[in-house]
């Protein structure tokens, strides 16, 4: 498992964590569903691998004696897909006397009454489940192998056996109307979900090659933007109903295109300032952000105010081997001060595992997040595509 030695543990958070400190752990690798708006089936494949029950046993015990863990966040792509396995778990945490509370991803096909409340007796307090949509003929189109009715039952279930539920829904699936979306809206209310994140695309594609990420591959070098009225129709539906707060635009680099994007922020500021700016926005851009101005200013008086910028690693070697490029062209420090100075927080990514990184890799990133002031960095482990 991963040598957290490297980390101090006690200086990160994740979200939803209820008490710290709080890490990650896979038990499984891979999913049975064939989800086509879904890169698992490419990253992990859709067999799915599981590790041994006494396996993730040790690791649990390792991350609460030695590091002093209280809470663990599954990431499975489906912990709840073998119910026996998970009884199986459950009955070996509780055997090993873990005082951890922890939650995971589920879906709604493979849950039930008997298998939610074994779950929260044993430390569950949340399951967060893929709803994607309210419309059966949606899923349907989508390979989800998941119902409305599915969703409706497994949100009712986590609640009775006392946990939270969390869910994720995409706009913009195949067949998708305004009406459709009204009523996956209405199906997030009626079920009573315990946390909203709603999130927007504007634009698909990213025009640099970075060897390590799939993007490319899924998506294509060439940004495609929708028109501008359609996104601002979106954003007009959601303040039809009702909805205020937080929008993540979930695009692989929102200023991929920047002539299009440039034309597009204008009308999106008027939009936000003609309702009395409903939104507060927040998107994944490159570190060639910081070189625009403009842009930058445009980006805050839309009402960014945070935005992922990959940064991978501070060792121009690794970036220019990985063909990270871009990040080798500007002071990378200098650069995310920059985005600060227009009123932007920035979220860094950095990826481990690189060949060309040195034994002092963790010491590099710590610097770099320090000299930058980055208040979220997010650490992956490099794996083959």
């Amino acid at each position: 498992w991963p040598a957290r030695d490297l980390l101090e543990l006690r200086r990160y958070t994740i979200p939803f964590a209820r008490r710290g400190p709080a890490t990650t752990v896979a038990t499984s690798r891979g999913c049975a569903h064939s989800c086509t708006f879904c890169p698992s089936q490419l990253w992990h494949h859709r067999k799915v691998r599981e590790r041994p029950v006494g396996l993730v046993i040790e690791e649990l015990r390792e991350l609460s004696g030695r590091y002093g863990v209280r809470e663990v966040h599954f990431r499975d792509d489906t912990f709840t897909g073998n119910g026996e396995r998970v009884h199986a778990l459950c009955d070996a945490m509780d055997a090993a006397g873990l005082d951890l509370s922890w939650r995971c991803f589920g879906s709604a096909s493979t849950v039930s009454p008997a298998l939610l409340k074994r779950m929260s007796a044993s430390g569950c307090f949340q399951v967060c489940y893929g709803f994607e949509s309210g419309v059966d003929t949606i899923l349907r189109k989508t390979g989800k192998g998941t119902t409305v009715a599915q969703g409706v039952d497994a949100a009712r279930w986590t609640h009775d056996a006392g946990m939270e539920v969390s869910g994720t829904f995409l706009v913009g699936l195949e067949g998708e109307t305004e009406e459709t979306v009204d009523q996956s809206i209405r199906f997030a209310i009626d079920n009573d979900l315990d946390y909203v994140q709603v999130n927007v695309q504007y634009s698909r594609g990213c025009p640099f090659t970075c060897e390590f990420c799939d993007i490319i591959e899924l998506y294509g070098r060439k940004p495609r933007t929708k028109t501008n009225e359609q996104i601002l129709a979106e954003l007009q539906a959601l303040y039809d109903l009702g909805y205020r707060g937080h929008v993540d635009f979930v695009d692989d680099n929102l200023i991929g295109n920047k002539k299009a994007v440039k034309q597009f922020l204008p009308e999106l500021i008027a939009w936000q300032n003609a309702h009395g700016r409903p939104f507060e926005l927040s998107t994944e851009a490159s570190l060639n952000l910081a070189d625009d101005d403009a842009l930058l200013t445009m980006m805050q008086q839309a009402g960014f105010f945070v935005v992922f910028i990959g940064i991978e690693s501070p060792d121009p070697d690794v970036l220019n081997a990985t063909r990270k490029k871009q990040n080798t062209r500007r002071d990378i420090a200098a650069s995310v001060h920059k985005v600060y100075e227009a009123g932007i927080m920035v979220i860094g990514g950095f990826i481990v595992g690189f060949d060309e990184e040195s034994d002092q890799v963790a010491d590099e990133i710590a610097g770099l997040i320090e000299e930058a002031a980055i208040p979220v960095a997010m650490t992956g482990l490099l794996y083959a595509l």
